[in-house]
């Protein structure tokens, strides 16, 4: 695996907030084309005095929940998503 680059796994039934799963779909990514589930996560605003826009993440359909893209809007406007996806194995 080269040393620079980045996995990340996302397990969307670990999370104590609520969420919502609007389903399977393309998520449109620069690696290209790919199904994958989108979860919404609500209620992220815990303590905060502010009401925080909710995270719409998608991950891939295989079990192991990688994350492929990620974005929230609001202040905070960001978002990833992957440009590039291997598998050696």
């Amino acid at each position: 695996m080269p040393a620079n680059k980045c996995f990340y796994l996302f397990d969307p039934y670990s999370i104590i907030r609520q969420s919502v799963y609007p389903g399977d779909e393309d998520a449109g990514i620069a690696a290209g084309a790919l199904l994958a589930r989108h979860f919404r996560l609500t209620d992220t605003a815990g303590n905060l005095p502010d009401e925080h826009p909710p995270y719409e993440v998608w991950c891939t359909t295989d079990g192991d929940f990688l994350l492929v893209k990620a974005s929230v809007g609001g202040c905070m406007r960001t978002r990833h998503e992957s440009t590039e996806l291997w598998c050696d194995g």
